[in-house]
């Protein structure tokens, strides 16, 4: 890791320690863009597993926070199980990353563009960053694009 990497890490926290939602929406995503073309190089084989990497991330973000919710005993249906466009998109989004069907990759992506947008402008979180909801949050409505 060079220093200049260090500095980016450290830039990327302090960033998202100040507490602006739509500021820390865009810093998630364009810090996201980075990372996707640091480590996925050329294209084959690391861009491939990165890809499902990030898709398995963004369905366990959506899994595991409604297994928190019924372990905590806070699961209701009304809030959890209509599924709003994010969350579906959530879902499928590794069976695009694996098969790479094109159509259904172009409907996962807008989804998550209006979604991301949506959510970027409007956010629905009460939490501020270190807290698990606000994380879910971002990884949930960025991750999808």
């Amino acid at each position: 890791m060079s220093h200049d990497t260090v500095i980016e890490v450290r830039d990327l926290v302090t960033s998202f320690a100040d507490g602006s939602c739509v500021h820390n929406g865009l810093d998630f995503t364009v810090y996201r863009n980075e990372v996707i073309a640091i480590v996925g190089g050329s294209e084959g084989t690391s861009t491939n597993n990165f890809g499902e990497f990030l898709g398995y991330l963004v369905m366990s973000n959506y899994l595991i926070w409604v297994t928190l919710e019924i372990i905590a005993g806070t699961f209701d249906m009304k809030l959890h199980l209509p599924f709003q466009l994010c969350r579906t998109a959530n879902l499928l989004m590794p069976f695009v990353m694996i098969k790479r069907n094109q159509m259904m990759y172009e409907i996962i992506y807008f989804w998550g563009l209006s979604g991301m947008l949506q959510g970027m402008l409007t956010p629905d979180i009460t939490n501020a960053f270190p807290h698990f909801h606000f994380l879910r949050y971002w990884v949930g409505h960025n991750g999808l694009i």
